[in-house]
């Protein structure tokens, strides 16, 4: 049962963790005219790009918006950036994969329950 109940947990914070992580991505982009605002670290925005502005020092709530650059290690140079990402994205991207581990461990469940038995007998 300490199982299930671990399962129901992940499932339960990866919910919460997706819905906060949402709602702090609208809360910076209708306090800043709905759209999000990006630190660009020296790149510029696509044209045409109605969703996303310049973080400046007039943005409202900065420390919401896109400003946690994302970089991988490449043979190349030291570091790439593939992307920027807020403190919202990071705990949307946390709570699906929690998740979807929740969704995973509840097909396992059959299989770990059975072991038990089996180890305990009938």
């Amino acid at each position: 049962m300490k199982r299930v109940r671990r399962v129901l947990i992940c499932c339960i914070v990866g919910i919460f963790l997706s819905q906060l992580g949402t709602k702090l991505n609208r809360v910076v982009m209708v306090a800043n005219g709905n759209r999000m605002p990006v630190m660009t670290f020296g790149s510029e925005l696509p044209e045409g790009d109605n969703s996303h502005t310049y973080l400046t020092t007039t943005t409202r709530y900065p420390l919401l918006a896109d400003i946690i650059p994302l970089i991988v290690p490449t043979q190349v140079s030291f570091f790439t950036l593939v992307g920027i990402a807020s403190i919202g994205d990071l705990c949307v991207f946390s709570g699906i994969f929690l998740f979807n581990l929740a969704i995973v461990l509840t097909l396992l469940l059959p299989v770990f329950l059975l072991k038990d038995y089996l180890k305990r007998g009938p």
